[in-house]
């Protein structure tokens, strides 16, 4: 009977741990080209969808966070939690073990639940440097194509 007992709680306990499969979400992340491809520096807030199809919804949601909370890509915009927009995707990067940034230029992308990663044509107004996980500097250079 305490086998019974004992199996049971860690069934219960075991499920309650499980995601539920039916969640969807639509992902946004902000993104920068390397030499090897495309690397993911930060994650926004997942957004809540009624379908796994609704990569319209989708891009707009993250497109709308992209210049309501962040911006609109101006790495100088301080945020809600007192950061400014580059010292937080700095620190994203470094999260994400990408320490070092040189001159990229950040770009948001979104998915729909476990689709792949399409861009939603936004992007900072300037070159992201970052060293060490914190902002620095790029020098003088060009601002990039909008």
């Amino acid at each position: 009977m305490k086998f019974l007992v004992v199996a049971t709680a860690l069934l219960a306990l075991a499920s309650g741990q499980t995601p539920s499969p039916n969640k969807k979400e639509c992902h946004c992340g902000v993104f920068i080209s390397t030499q090897t491809g495309e690397i993911e520096i930060h994650r926004m807030k997942a957004i809540d969808l009624e379908s796994c199809d609704e990569m319209d919804v989708c891009l707009a949601g993250c497109s709308e966070m992209w210049a309501n909370r962040a911006g609109g890509g101006d790495l100088d915009a301080e945020l809600d939690n007192g950061k400014t927009l580059g010292t937080e995707l700095c620190h994203g990067a470094d999260n994400l073990e990408h320490p070092e940034v040189h001159h990229a230029i950040p770009m948001v992308y979104a998915r729909t639940c476990d689709g792949g990663w399409t861009p939603t044509g936004d992007q900072a107004s300037d070159y992201l440097c970052c060293h060490k996980g914190e902002q620095v500097e790029c020098g003088q250079h060009t601002k990039p194509p909008m």
